[in-house]
């Protein structure tokens, strides 16, 4: 009796992705059907932050074991977030449920910035992203910090949306010259600038629960919106003065 011929490397490493795709699909549906029902039935802070950190985890998970799509599980909430609320409030106008999307796209905020962080950290396990690189004037560093605290002043002292816009503004073209300037690990811009906005949300909710502790019922959300306020200005503007540098100085790109 022979023994069956083994398969070839690439074969195996096929099955292996094949596996790892499956893994990934039933996953994302477990954790897409269990963060939808999961707001329904909260009752106070405790429940939502367990939620809400139960969906950041499934979110890196997800993000760990496949790093080239890391938005499609929060796509796949919030879609879920908007069909379930249209299931049980009823549609009774198209603007039902545009507010409805709407609110599952805030809601997948969480599942987001742990699918993205779970895809970062994967690839910089695989060194698709540098440690290492030119060391920039700690002059310049400096100003980075200084901006992002800035910006956190700007959310925390003016009055809103006037504040969060004038934050945005100055993070994206911050990004913009520090990315142009200096081009490789885009990745620690996003980390001087944008500290400061998550860290002045946190410090005001840590106050405002100490004194009420039934406040801000959806703080993780909150948390999670000022994450995406400083990341997503500073990061969309790093990669522009990058792409600018890389269009001028073609050679060095």
């Amino acid at each position: 009796m022979t023994n069956p011929a083994p398969l070839a490397p690439h074969l195996l490493d096929q099955q292996a992705i094949f596996h790892r795709k499956v893994l990934w699909w039933v996953l994302a549906l477990i954790c897409t059907i269990a963060g939808t029902v999961t707001p329904f039935m909260l009752r106070d802070n405790i429940g939502t932050a367990i939620w809400a950190f139960a969906i950041f985890g499934c979110g890196a998970l997800l993000g760990l074991l496949d790093s080239k799509r890391p938005w499609i599980f929060p796509l796949l909430l919030a879609a879920s977030y908007a069909i379930a609320g249209s299931i049980v409030g009823g549609i009774e106008q198209i603007y039902d449920v545009i507010l409805r999307l709407q609110l599952g796209l805030t809601l997948a905020i969480p599942a987001a910035i742990g699918a993205y962080a779970g895809a970062f950290l994967r690839k910089l396990a695989r060194g698709r992203f540098k440690l290492h690189g030119a060391e920039t004037p700690s002059v310049v560093r400096t100003a980075a910090l200084l901006i992002g605290a800035i910006s956190a002043a700007s959310v925390s002292i003016l009055s809103q949306p006037t504040g969060s816009m004038l934050a945005v503004v100055l993070l994206f073209a911050a990004a913009a010259v520090l990315g142009y300037h200096y081009s490789d690990r885009l990745w620690r811009w996003v980390l001087y600038l944008g500290y400061g906005i998550p860290f002045a949300v946190l410090v005001r909710l840590a106050f405002e629960l100490r004194n009420n502790p039934e406040s801000h019922g959806l703080f993780p959300i909150e948390i999670s919106l000022a994450i995406a306020i400083a990341i997503l200005p500073a990061l969309s503007g790093a990669m522009l003065g990058r792409l600018f540098h890389q269009a001028r100085h073609p050679h060095n790109a």
